[in-house]
């Protein structure tokens, strides 16, 4: 390790002896590099949210959930928000877990200890790629590089012609996740950044022959799987549009440097099915999709066709909607390849097949992203998937849609029999275990295959000294999913920005809440600043308000001043009186006002220890003679 970075922990270890405010040991210490200006250390917790899956079939395979979201390593990159909104390698730090973590499970809980510093941090956290970080960090002098550029390098590969090991719950290969906390400002008051959602880097593809149709199965067998024309390595880190888009590491753009394949998959373990479906085993990088036949990633399907005697072999190309152009394969996604009809003998040979034409093959690619569908059951043959499963309100009643009492419900249950979709099987208060009359949804049931969305309300505030809790029961057909909710005790959390209304003798009296949330000022004086006057208004009254500036996207940046007691974070105001905001904007020498716009974005936020709420608005400066 780095000389420097040792004399850092000696100048950390000083300050927190000296101050009294912090006290860690050397195992602490250990796995931070990078302070050079003697700051302290802060130790917090670090919530993480896995994508993840129950599997209520009687028997799984033998590597199933907890090894999917099983962490090997966690490793944190710091980066310092500049004021010009950019972002700016740091330092790094290790992860270790916590007391009393579950590894494997969907919610785990990880401590780290970082550097306090006086402007804000975002912690990007990477799991099981331990090598592939240290590779990085040790490539290059990345301090104060930014954060994209320096992030584009961490790639992961398996090495050409390999697939992702599954082998057993003894012998797998961990998969490499990504996930960023929110801009913060660590002090020794911090406990936690919040939950960070990690994302996999990889994709996932189910193949099954539909058992809802009748008699499909006794026609066709299913045997084989080939995946074609796979990257043989991925970009750990996405950017651009995550889940739209897929983030390519710049050696392999050029697709002639693409591994080819086909990678093999013959593996029917629970919860696939002999004959009928793979499930569980397919995993692959990002691929950008091409309209070359023989460039875009594609599989080819082997299976027995009625009373052939031998497998033939079927091409399935992932299409988009319009059926004509062909779709990127992206992370942390998930596609299940549906057959639906078979109407005769496929090509003699693999390769046959996937040089022609599809043929005699119909099927439907049912796609999801698991960052929003992160609680799925399946019972080896449906799905069932809730985007949430747990909620936690204050004590409010709440009657209206707001984005955080939305979930989503989506299902392929389909029967022979003709039942189809999903339905709610009940709404319990887990206290007195009869129907919980506070709570109620916007629907109760949804057709198969469609997204349905689900509000909840909560119909009255909660009375009581304490939490009360109530259980949602999602149903489709034999599946069962559980979303908890709880309304709690503490006041809400609001954000309000306020008009300042000049008065007569001077000063400003609270005008009413802001709509449109900016504020525009205007100079026709160089050389003369404006005043640009607000207020802000939160609850819990008593708890602490976050305020930060930054950049708004295309526009030149104006940074107003005002007292530096009016940004960071800002102590509660006893009554719950609005705080006001005088800011000042720059000069501007004459010159400079040819096309003159700029902008700056004030960002708030609250937190009463659950739930939290942030708000911004864009202060405008603008030039008009």
């Amino acid at each position: 390790m780095k000389k420097i970075a040792k004399n850092g922990w000696i100048l950390g270890i000083l300050f927190v002896a000296l101050t009294g405010l912090n006290s860690c040991s050397k195992e602490d210490l250990d796995g931070i590099s990078g302070n050079e200006k003697g700051e302290a250390i802060a130790d917090f917790t670090i919530p993480v949210s896995l994508p993840f899956e129950q599997d209520q079939s009687s028997s799984l395979r033998s590597i199933g959930v907890p090894e999917e979201n099983t962490i090997q390593t966690l490793d944190i990159l710091a980066f310092r928000v500049g004021d010009d909104g950019k972002e700016y390698f740091d330092y790094s730090a290790t992860a270790r877990e916590a007391a009393g973590n579950t590894n494997g499970a969907a919610r785990q809980n990880y401590k780290a200890t970082v550097w306090t510093r006086s402007y804000r941090q975002r912690f990007v956290l990477i799991t099981n790629a331990r090598e592939a970080v240290t590779q990085l960090l040790t490539s290059s002098d990345w301090k104060n590089v930014e954060k994209n550029t320096m992030l584009a390098s961490l790639e992961f590969s398996l090495g050409e012609g390999n697939p992702w090991n599954t082998v057993s719950a003894s012998n797998y290969t961990t998969f490499p996740m990504w996930g960023e906390s929110e801009p913060a400002t660590i002090t020794f008051q911090s406990s936690s950044i919040g939950t960070v959602s990690l994302l996999r880097m990889v994709a996932r593809i189910n193949v099954q022959v539909d058992e809802s149709v009748s008699g499909l199965t006794g026609k066709f067998k299913l045997k084989s799987v080939r995946l074609y024309n796979t990257n043989t390595k991925g970009r750990i880190v996405p950017e651009g549009n995550i889940g739209v888009e897929p983030t390519i590491p710049a050696s392999i753009t050029d697709y002639s440097k693409r591994f080819f394949g086909p990678l093999v998959y013959e593996d029917f373990t629970a919860p696939g099915k002999t004959d009928v479906a793979i499930r569980g085993s397919i995993y692959t990088f990002e691929a950008t999709a091409v309209e070359d036949p023989s460039q875009t990633t594609c599989l080819v399907i082997g299976g027995v066709y009625g009373t052939d005697s031998q497998t033939t072999y079927y091409r399935v190309d992932f299409m988009n909607d319009n059926g004509t152009t062909h779709k990127s394969i992206l992370r942390n996604h998930e596609y299940t390849v549906n057959i639906t009809n078979v109407g005769g003998s496929g090509h003699e040979t693999a390769e046959l097949a996937f040089n022609g034409k599809a043929v005699n093959l119909q099927t439907e690619i049912l796609e999801w992203d698991a960052a929003g569908w992160g609680n799925i059951v399946l019972d080896g043959q449906y799905f069932l998937k809730v985007s949430k499963s747990e909620f936690n309100f204050p004590r409010e009643a709440l009657t209206v849609e707001r984005p955080h009492n939305v979930l989503y419900v989506l299902t392929d249950y389909i029967s022979q029999s003709g039942t189809s979709g999903w339905y709610i099987d009940g709404i319990t208060d887990t206290d007195t275990g009869t129907t919980a009359t506070w709570l109620t949804t916007s629907c109760t049931s949804g057709a198969a295959k469609d997204t349905a969305k689900v509000v909840l309300y909560l119909d009255q505030n909660n009375p009581s000294g304490s939490t009360r809790t109530a259980k949602i029961i999602f149903a489709a057909g034999r599946l069962r999913y559980t979303v908890l909710v709880e309304q709690n005790t503490l006041e809400g959390v609001s954000i309000t920005i306020l008009h300042a209304l000049p008065k007569a003798g001077g000063g400003y009296d609270v005008g009413d809440p802001m709509s449109d949330l900016e504020i525009i000022s205007t100079f026709s004086q160089p050389l003369t600043p404006a005043v640009v006057p607000f207020y802000v208004k939160w609850t819990p009254a008593s708890a602490n308000l976050i305020a930060y500036r930054t950049m708004v996207s295309g526009v030149s940046y104006a940074k107003f001043e005002g007292s530096e007691g009016l940004f960071g974070v800002i102590p509660g105001q006893p009554g719950g009186a609005p705080l006001s905001y005088l800011l000042t904007s720059p000069a501007v020498p004459q010159e400079d006002l040819n096309g003159y716009l700029k902008a700056m974005k004030m960002v708030f936020s609250v937190s009463n220890g659950i739930n939290s709420e942030e708000k911004s608005m864009i202060v405008w400066h603008i030039y008009q003679p």
